[in-house]
């Protein structure tokens, strides 16, 4: 059984221990069965009875991230990171009008974003993530490059 603030999945061996646990909270609190289970915590579910088999899809949510940081136009890459290109502390804004310039972009948002996703459905951008996390705090143009190439 899962619960978010006010939302409750439930998952059994068979349908009839689920309708039992239903009665039984039915019995004690007015509830509201929502049928099977489609959208958890912006993830899809996806359930193929034929071949037994649950799909989660966060593509929605990532649509809507790419909406957010204005990279609805990026191109997908086979590479999420480049193996030989360099990103360093060096790389990172050091005078006033560097740091003016970097103000406002949305560096922290959107590896948090990215690390949702992660933790959701795609373990495979991880280290990534991990990598770009460590400029979170004063990120320069390069880092941003990087992480729009996760995207």
């Amino acid at each position: 059984m899962a619960v978010d603030v006010d939302d409750l999945s439930i998952a059994c061996n068979t349908r009839l221990a689920i309708e039992k646990f239903k009665q039984q909270l039915r019995a004690k609190f007015k509830i509201k069965d929502m049928g099977e289970l489609r959208w958890l915590l912006s993830i899809e579910v996806k359930r193929d009875r034929a071949t037994h088999t649950i799909a989660f899809s966060q593509a929605a949510y990532i649509e809507r991230i790419l909406c957010c940081f204005n990279l609805k136009d990026a191109n997908l890459l086979s590479t999420l990171m480049d193996p030989h290109h360099q990103l360093t502390k060096a790389q990172c804004p050091s005078t006033p009008h560097e740091y003016k310039l970097m103000q406002g972009v949305p560096y922290q948002e959107a590896i948090g974003s990215l690390m949702y996703t992660t933790l959701g459905t795609h373990p495979d951008i991880a280290f990534a993530i991990l990598f770009l996390s460590q400029f979170m705090q004063n990120p320069g143009r390069p880092h941003l490059e990087a992480v729009k190439r996760v995207f």
